[in-house]
């Protein structure tokens, strides 16, 4: 375990917090995840937490949100290829980064998080997936997908495909790792043929 840290610049003590959050995340799981253990680790007494975060579900808040910039850091370079849209490639980024971090990815999009769908974090998650469908839309716009085709249920069965073969894994139900890219590369390409151009004239 990394040493714990007992000096910091000022004002950096609750971005420290969410980094050693995260990595105590990933370590341990969120379900360890706790003010104390936190504290612990980062070499602070617990009340100084207190500053920062409220109570847990406010810490918890504030790592899934830095773990969703790092699942759109992960799609980013597929939803900016200049070369046209992939939806393979989008397949790929996605499950890759849930089955090489399936904690940080059960903490956006887990129970947990969604039990109660309100705060930042849904927000934001929100706005990513609705940046994929924009995507959708804009490739619409360019004649890659036909006119008559929904961008929104498109969006929608990719990843909800996506995320239930990612569940899957991470529940135990089926599939390795590499059966679930393999999969997601498939479903992709079977989308990608449905909604091309000459597929769907009429």
């Amino acid at each position: 375990m990394q040493a714990p840290r007992t000096t910091y610049h000022h004002g950096d003590l609750k971005q420290t917090l969410v980094s050693e959050g995260l990595r105590l995340v990933e370590a341990e799981g969120a379900r360890h995840l706790s003010l104390k253990a936190l504290a612990a680790r980062c070499g602070v007494s617990t009340p100084a937490l207190y500053h920062h975060f409220k109570n847990k579900e406010e810490l918890y808040e504030a790592l899934a949100v830095q773990a969703l910039a790092q699942f759109e850091g992960a799609l980013a370079p597929s939803l900016r290829r200049d070369d046209g849209f992939s939806l393979e490639a989008f397949s790929h980024a996605y499950v890759t980064f849930a089955t090489e971090r399936p904690e940080l990815y059960d903490l956006v999009f887990g129970k947990t998080t969604w039990r109660s769908p309100r705060g930042e974090v849904h927000r934001r998650a929100r706005r990513s997936f609705r940046t994929f469908v924009e995507r959708l839309e804009e490739e619409k716009a360019r004649g890659r997908v036909p006119a008559s085709e929904d961008a929104l249920r498109v969006a929608q069965v990719t990843w909800a495909t996506l995320h239930g073969l990612c569940r899957m894994h991470e529940d135990g139900l089926a599939f390795s790792r590499e059966a679930v890219i393999d999969v997601a590369r498939y479903a992709a390409r079977l989308v990608s043929r449905a909604t091309s151009p000459v597929n769907t004239s009429r």
